[in-house]
């Protein structure tokens, strides 16, 4: 025969004993995730501490390069670095437009990369001082022996929106690279194109860091300068505010 469910409330000692049951369960639960959550913290401590520690060893802790003296370095080839990015949107402009229609953002920012590249290889990579870098699909020029360039579009804060690979992260986080000066100086020059994607609004200069972006230059161009006044200008956000 099957028992029946008693309605009747349990004798408050045996509800205590029940409590007191949760209770404990609860109790003995409670430290161990605390536990797996101060392992997980100091785990991941650890790990950052790690990386800061052989920075540290290595001396290249966030070098205090300062914007004039990373465009001071650039300023010889200022006027190849317009060039190179005008010209780089100018020869996609040539592509017919049944052709570029197909093209989204991504699609045509990668054909203009590709002539920009190209323009640098022309301009840049036999001059005296430059020394060309590919690492693993990663395309950079090496100026004098400090700073490093790489090409990209921007937008206004010099941000570039990136598909990245592991040697353009680490470039970004301003990470030593094989090959390139140390302590690292890697910059990215790029195009800031107007609202319809035809026409560049300016040539800028930017610093990454990480995800962030410490400041960001345009060049003047020739046109536009004036004999004793700065070659470039400072574009960073924060500098406007």
């Amino acid at each position: 025969m099957l028992a029946l469910h008693d309605p009747r409330p349990l004798p408050l000692r045996a509800q205590d004993a029940a409590a007191g049951r949760r209770d404990s369960r609860s109790f003995n639960e409670e430290p161990r995730r605390l536990g797996i959550r101060l392992g997980i913290f100091f785990l991941t401590l650890g790990r950052q501490f790690d990386i800061i520690t052989a920075a540290l060893e290595q001396g290249d802790v966030m070098p205090e390069w300062s914007m004039g003296e990373a465009m001071g370095a650039l300023d010889p080839i200022f006027d190849d670095l317009d060039a190179i990015c005008r010209q780089g949107l100018a020869k996609y402009q040539l592509y017919p437009p049944e052709f570029r229609i197909d093209h989204d953002g991504r699609a045509a920012a990668n054909c203009i990369y590709t002539h920009m590249v190209a323009l640098a290889d022309e301009r840049l990579t036999d001059r005296a001082g430059i020394v060309f870098k590919n690492i693993r699909g990663l395309k950079v020029w090496i100026v004098g022996e400090q700073a490093t360039i790489r090409f990209k579009k921007m937008d206004e804060d010099g941000r570039s929106r990136n598909y990245p690979t592991k040697q353009t992260r680490d470039y970004d986080r301003q990470m030593q690279l094989p090959g390139l000066p140390h302590p690292p100086l890697n910059l990215v020059v790029g195009y800031l194109p107007d609202p319809t994607g035809t026409e560049v609004v300016r040539v800028q200069v930017a610093r990454p860091m990480g995800r962030n972006i410490d400041w960001c230059a345009a060049i003047v161009p020739v046109e536009d300068r004036v004999r004793g006044e700065p070659r470039w200008i400072d574009v960073t956000r924060q500098a406007r505010m």
